[in-house]
């Protein structure tokens, strides 16, 4: 005789293996709603992908290298290829002056502190109601109902 647990085990296992599979082409869901320190962690994690020399800081020749081999502009510096999501219309993206920008201590050098103050300056004009979360239509205006946001409170 079997016992109880693995009983409940098996339907558990059985019932996850029975989900259904999202289509490939089906488009990715909304992100989730971020607070002010998810935000950060995400902007420093993403920027300290460059880190190659692993000194806890990204030099302008690390962010260049890295840029050059994720061309695709997702997962650099603060605005992850969207430089000015929710901010008014696109702006062709300049990493030069992305760089210059996060190095606010012109020392050739981004650490995680630059990276987190800049990114709670963006998370600041992004947050348009300003409850302090981020929520999908704050990041992608137009993923809501297709309208462009409302300027940023200030």
């Amino acid at each position: 005789m079997r016992s109880p647990s693995f009983l409940i085990i098996l339907c558990l296992s059985t019932a996850a293996f029975a989900q259904p599979v999202p289509p490939a082409d089906a488009p990715a869901p909304p992100p989730a709603p971020m607070t002010l320190q998810q935000f950060q962690q995400e902007r420093v994690a993403r920027t300290m992908q460059a880190d190659n020399d692993h000194d806890g800081r990204v030099s302008k020749a690390e962010w260049e290298a890295y840029r050059a081999s994720h061309p695709s502009g997702h997962g650099h510096g603060d605005g992850g290829g969207h430089e000015n999501a929710g901010e008014g219309p696109p702006r062709r993206f300049d990493p030069d002056a992305m760089f210059a920008r996060l190095d606010t201590n012109g020392d050739g050098y981004l650490t995680p502190d630059e990276i987190a103050a800049q990114a709670a300056e963006r998370f600041r004009r992004m947050d348009r109601n300003g409850d302090g979360v981020l929520t999908p239509d704050e990041m992608h205006p137009r993923w809501g109902d297709g309208t462009p946001a409302p300027p940023p409170v200030r």
